[in-house]
């Protein structure tokens, strides 16, 4: 885009025309816009702006020496917690009701109203990592500097009176936990101590270890029982075929003698005849009828008191006491066994009570374990929070400092009224350019050569100049020093008001 310099050469040289055409009215409407700015600057209110900045200390000398033992209070990171503080109806109505300000005995509406226009004019700023600036804008220099001064020693008054009841809260709170979970341990205790006393079935690997040995001993007798049942039958066979006295014996010893050769003899016949063959009939009713013969004389012999001759046979006594030795020892077994199957079914019972009891003991375990782990824990924690609330109490867990104490305001900030004698010198000149500006472009009449070729489409040959005669270009040179010497006189006047309120405003 190509700046057109005819074009803004013959736009500055219309300016200057109407400037000099209306350079009256311009002169009179600069001289009213400069001496109103410089009458509003005399009724402007310079302010007065008052900071210090505070340092957040997070390295505490004695916070390593106390490392995991006790807390030291930290400092808040964020900002806006710092401002609640600072900027509290507590502290604020304190700063109102001081001397700065002198309005004791204000209506709590009032002392509202005041304490929020002092909060609207407090601005709090982070500067960077732990450095925090508060500053404060009055038009009193006195009431600025007093009340950044009290801002930040109220904060750091109430911000040391924070930690130390929030220590000291601290402190009471796991002080009654302690006691409570004390009591707590106690009853734990007490009731396990009294299931421990009332519970005298052992343990239960002693139980099972019993009934693991009661059950070998049981399967060892009956093994003995069914060993002494065999010998028991086994003796009561041999006695009931042994006879009482020698004389039967020998009887029945010759049958079975006689039977014994004869079944030999049908034996060898069985081996060259068959069972059909008259020698094979007859020698086996030969011996049924030895067996029957014996038979009844075992028969007639037991019938009567004593056999012939009378003698005792030592066999048979032999083995009638064997036989009540092995009975004797039967019912020892059974009785044992009978005895340890009641006490194995005792044992079951007991290891089954001892279940039960076991889910209670580790139940009133767990609730006893756990009540001491709290109460170890909570006595930890009662000398950290004894030991913080002692570093509050003297000033070790107090974190901010001033860093940069606030200074009395030598001059103030913002506009002055010098930048308004300024403004007004510049306003009293930008102003009628400016009109003449905005007249020319609102003006239809044509001023520039550019617009007549441009509109009816035709070449301009030329322009005539404007000639001026001799008694024009006289009364020119009157207007000059006529209008020179107003614009001394209103340059005049309005340095002299300027100067004039600077000494005595």
């Amino acid at each position: 885009m190509s700046v057109d310099f005819f074009y803004i050469a013959q736009l500055a040289r219309a300016c200057l025309r109407e400037l000099w055409l209306h350079r009256y009215g311009a002169l009179a409407g600069g001289f009213l816009v400069g001496i109103a700015v410089l009458v509003f600057g005399m009724f402007w209110q310079e302010k007065y702006t008052v900071s210090s900045s505070l340092y957040a200390d997070r390295q505490n000398i004695i916070a390593p020496l106390l490392k995991d033992r006790a807390q030291v209070t930290k400092v808040e990171d964020q900002i806006q917690l710092v401002k609640d503080l600072m900027l509290s109806n507590r502290i604020l109505e304190k700063i109102v009701q001081s001397d700065s300000f002198a309005m004791q005995g204000l209506t709590p509406a009032k002392l509202s109203a005041v304490s929020s226009g002092i909060r609207s004019k407090v601005n709090i700023r982070s500067l960077g990592k732990n450095y925090i600036s508060v500053s404060y804008s009055d038009v009193n220099p006195d009431r600025a500097y007093s009340v950044v001064t009290q801002l930040v020693d109220l904060f750091i008054q109430e911000s040391s009176d924070n930690k130390r009841s929030e220590s000291r809260q601290a402190f009471l709170f796991i002080d009654k936990q302690v006691s409570s979970y004390k009591d707590q341990l106690r009853q734990a205790e007490q009731r396990l101590k009294e299931f421990n006393a009332s519970n005298l079935d052992g343990s239960e690997s002693r139980v099972m270890g019993s009934i693991e040995n009661l059950r070998k001993t049981i399967a060892d007798l009956e093994l003995d029982l069914g060993q002494a049942n065999e010998r028991v039958a086994s003796l009561s066979a041999q006695v009931d075929q042994e006879d009482r006295y020698l004389t039967r014996k020998a009887r029945a010893d010759e049958y079975r003698d006689r039977i014994a050769d004869a079944v030999t003899q049908l034996d060898e016949l069985k081996l060259s005849y068959t069972d059909m063959h008259p020698d094979v009939i007859a020698l086996a009713d030969h011996i049924q009828a030895l067996r029957n013969a014996a038979a009844s004389s075992s028969a007639s012999a037991s019938g009567s008191n004593s056999g012939i001759g009378g003698v005792e046979n030592p066999v048979y006594d032999e083995l009638r006491g064997a036989l009540a030795s092995a009975k004797v020892e039967k019912n020892t077994i059974t009785k044992r066994l009978r005895s340890l199957r009641s006490r194995l079914v005792e044992e079951r019972q007991r290891a089954k009570r001892i279940s039960e009891r076991d889910a209670e003991l580790a139940e009133l375990t767990r609730d006893y374990s756990v009540t001491k782990g709290l109460y170890e824990d909570l006595l930890e924690r009662k000398e950290q929070a004894r030991l913080s609330m002692t570093l509050d109490i003297e000033g070790q867990g107090v974190s901010f400092k001033i860093q940069e104490p606030a200074k009395y305001p030598q001059f103030a900030s913002g506009l002055r009224y010098v930048h308004f004698v300024i403004l007004g010198i510049v306003a009293a000149v930008v102003v009628p350019i400016g009109l003449i500006v905005v007249f020319i472009f609102l003006d239809p009449r044509i001023r520039f050569s550019n617009v007549i070729e441009g509109e009816f489409d035709v070449s301009l040959l030329g322009e005539i100049p404007h000639l001026v005669s001799s008694p024009i270009q006289r009364m020119r040179k009157m207007d000059v020093r006529l209008f020179i010497l107003m614009f001394v006189a209103c340059s005049a006047v309005y340095c002299s008001a300027a100067f004039m309120y600077l000494l005595w405003g």
